[in-house]
């Protein structure tokens, strides 16, 4: 039941900074390119390689604690499926370039983006 519980609240809260996220950046941006959700992602990745590295090196948390954040806030803060949608849209209007863009920039930055954080947190604690 406490996972359950965890797993929620992680979600709930994880879901309300995606939307204040991508929000503030479709103010700021416009809608012409999906920044917010790039944003949404690389922030996902650079959390999870924190959290992971945390989790394996120097924090022994519940498995309560590690699915709030890892299941939870990550997993509804970052989203593949948008991606896949924006994705798809910008081919369908013709946008082959900004599309293949998108797809490249959003794997070899979350990628990178992750193993940053993994090696800084991992400088940092040891």
């Amino acid at each position: 039941m406490y996972m359950i519980l965890a797993i929620g609240l992680g979600g709930a809260l994880g879901a309300l900074l995606r939307y204040f996220i991508t929000s503030m950046i479709f103010n700021q941006l416009g809608n012409q390119f999906p920044w917010g959700t790039l944003t949404v992602n690389l922030l996902g990745c650079a959390l999870l390689g924190f959290l992971i590295t945390i989790f394996s090196y120097s924090w022994s948390s519940s498995e309560e604690i590690r699915s709030f954040f890892n299941i939870g806030l990550i997993g509804a803060l970052t989203t593949f499926s948008a991606f896949s949608i924006e994705v798809v849209l910008m081919i369908e209007k013709g946008n082959w370039l900004m599309a293949a863009s998108y797809v490249v920039l959003s794997v070899i930055c979350c990628v990178g983006v992750t193993m940053v954080s993994m090696f800084v947190t991992k400088t940092i604690i040891s």
